[in-house]
């Protein structure tokens, strides 16, 4: 089985796209049609020096963000450019897995400083976010009839 076989591809649709400046980098983030916000990944990677590729792969390989990642066409001068994008109210629990324990104690802080503040900063870009849990009322009606 190759990999493109192995990994499904998931594609969001963007509502809206928006860029932030965050600790001196820039971020890109949309709004996609399931309401909620996504960071773009090579973003989030240029701005902590990790490679985009590799921190991809290691999402994959957790099925809860896995299920997360998307590609969206992200607007880039006057091209679209497909673009991996992480669902912002995740992204401190992909850093929380970056394994920091060898690198330079500043590149460690801003990992640590991102992991703490970007996913809030991200989700508040378009104004109100869904709520990252599902009402009670869908989390009983998900459930077996017992």
């Amino acid at each position: 089985m190759t990999e493109q076989e192995e990994t499904p591809t998931r594609v969001g649709k963007v509502v809206q796209q928006a860029t932030v400046i965050f600790a001196v980098a820039e971020i890109t983030a949309v709004l996609a049609q399931d309401g909620y916000v996504y960071g773009a990944l090579p973003h989030l990677c240029r701005a902590l020096g990790l490679d985009a590729e590799s921190q991809r792969e290691c999402i994959e390989e957790q099925p809860t963000l896995a299920k997360v990642l998307c590609q969206f066409p992200l607007v880039q001068g006057r091209q679209l450019i497909t673009t991996w994008c992480l669902r912002a109210d995740l992204v401190p629990y992909w850093l929380a897995i970056v394994p920091t324990r060898r690198m330079k104690s500043e590149k460690r802080q801003r990992i640590e400083f991102y992991q703490d503040q970007v996913g809030d900063v991200l989700g508040r870009l378009f104004g109100a976010t869904p709520a990252t849990v599902p009402s009670t009322e869908v989390m009983l009606s998900s459930l077996p009839n017992v």
